[in-house]
């Protein structure tokens, strides 16, 4: 690979399509604050485009789109050239795991590329192959969770959670998961580890208003594993607590002393 070189670009210059990821408005207002009063501190990465003209954006989507909302059309960038499409994924998805910018959704679809990258450029330590081919050596050496967790700094087991996440969730649940904000990386891996056929149904549930609902409580429900879930319980009282914290004093103190004239 040539060694990369630094160049301002104009902005119009960068095709900034097919990001792993959409953008975040929230991420996107607190870099523009940060350009507006010390400059771009880190350069996008860029390769040029196999027709000369251009350049393809590999990461720094966030930070071009907090250039244009401060009206600044030219970006610092770091120009790769003479790079194939696999090696400009890895460099795109590494970046952004190095950053440790991403939520666990977003990071666990990141892993997940990376792995299949990775499996693409070793084939040999791929499941189902190293028994048949591979020596232990050779799987020791090219194993993509300890060479990922050396690379990035993080542990083995969260990168094989990360990436049950991702490759057992499907894009249409993540997205509804992503827009609602639903994005705990327990509660994920939780629903990784239910039949796909019924995770529809699950997020239907923990998504629903006031639901009080996990994912292993919802799952039961829809199984009838739990006929009478607890979190019906807490869903009720949490709906009384609601009421309890608008309504007046002396309606309180009336209710009170309501609730002493019952029987225990």
């Amino acid at each position: 690979m040539k060694k990369p070189e630094y160049k301002d670009l104009f902005i119009a210059e960068i095709d900034c399509e097919g990001r792993l990821r959409g953008l975040s408005p929230a991420h996107v207002e607190v870099l523009a604050h940060s350009i507006e009063e010390h400059g771009q501190q880190t350069p996008v990465l860029v390769r040029k485009n196999g027709s000369g003209q251009g350049f393809k954006l590999m990461a720094g989507a966030h930070r071009i789109k907090a250039m244009l909302s401060v009206e600044r059309q030219i970006v610092s960038a770091k120009i790769y050239s003479n790079i194939s499409d696999t090696e400009a994924r890895l460099i795109e998805i590494d970046e952004n795991l190095f950053r440790h910018e991403l939520n666990a959704l977003d990071r666990a679809v990141f892993l997940a590329e990376r792995k299949a990258i990775y499996e693409e450029m070793y084939p040999e330590t791929k499941a189902g192959v190293a028994g048949g081919k591979a020596t232990k050596s050779t799987n020791e050496m090219f194993s993509f969770v300890e060479e990922t967790a050396k690379k990035l700094g993080l542990s083995g087991r969260s990168i094989e959670r990360a990436v049950r996440i991702a490759t057992k969730i499907s894009p249409e649940m993540r997205k509804r998961l992503s827009d609602a904000g639903y994005i705990k990386e327990g509660e994920l891996y939780n629903l990784s580890q239910q039949k796909q056929d019924i995770h529809g149904q699950i997020i239907d549930l923990i998504l629903a208003p006031d639901s009080g609902l996990n994912v292993k409580s919802a799952a039961d429900q829809i199984t009838g594993k739990q006929k009478n879930s607890p979190d019906d319980t807490y869903k009720q009282y949490h709906k009384l607590m609601d009421v309890w914290s608008r309504t007046e004093t002396k309606a309180q103190k009336l209710f009170l002393e309501f609730l002493k004239g019952q029987p225990s």
